[in-house]
């Protein structure tokens, strides 16, 4: 073997040295990165606004049936009755019953107790967690069972569909989640079993 073949190993500082991207191209990488993204979600915009398939929310307000209640928010529950001609939705501290043209039948007021929301509130909770979400709605029959975070404390309650009237009420634990935040979703089987998944 002769000498020119021999190679002199690097010590580590200057392996290190040699090999590391200056910060120069680091910064041109992420400018064309960058550039890469925008170009891509102006494109994006630009065809959604020029594709006939797309529909602006304003284009769609004047021919739509909207169901608005300005005490309640997150109304994350929608239960369709077609036999019955209606819809039952789930919503903060509160359960509706419209007609699917969205006209108000019935509401059922389900909020949390001020001592439950004030024990949510002392474990560290908010104000705004510690309310009833629905996160469960679901069909049985001639009845609806729905379940809510109650404060991080969940409860269900089985209610007539023509009136939203209870008749029951469970507890909810493994049943529903304790945080509105979670996601979940839920299936009744004709039984009346109830399962539920949530992450």
């Amino acid at each position: 073997m002769g000498a020119e073949n021999k190679r002199m190993p690097l010590n580590r500082q200057q392996h290190r040295i040699k090999r590391s991207p200056s910060i120069s191209s680091m910064a041109i990488m992420a400018s064309i990165i960058l550039g890469m993204i925008l170009g891509v979600a102006t494109a994006s915009a630009d065809v959604a606004e020029n594709d006939f398939r797309y529909i602006s929310y304003h284009d769609l307000l004047p021919t739509s049936d909207r169901f608005t209640d300005v005490n309640v928010t997150s109304f994350s529950r929608l239960l369709f009755d077609v036999a019955r001609d209606q819809v039952i939705v789930g919503a903060r501290d509160n359960l509706y019953r419209l007609s699917l043209h969205l006209d108000v039948r019935e509401r059922s007021t389900w909020e949390v107790t001020p001592a439950m929301r004030t024990m949510c509130q002392d474990k560290g909770q908010s104000e705004e967690s510690c309310r009833n979400y629905i996160m469960v709605l679901e069909a049985h029959g001639n009845r609806v069972y729905a379940c809510g975070t109650y404060a991080f404390s969940p409860a269900c309650s089985w209610r007539q569909m023509e009136n939203l009237t209870v008749t029951r009420y469970d507890k909810g634990v493994a049943k529903c989640p304790f945080s509105p935040a979670a996601n979940n979703t839920a299936l009744m089987s004709d039984s009346g079993r109830l399962f539920v998944g949530t992450t």
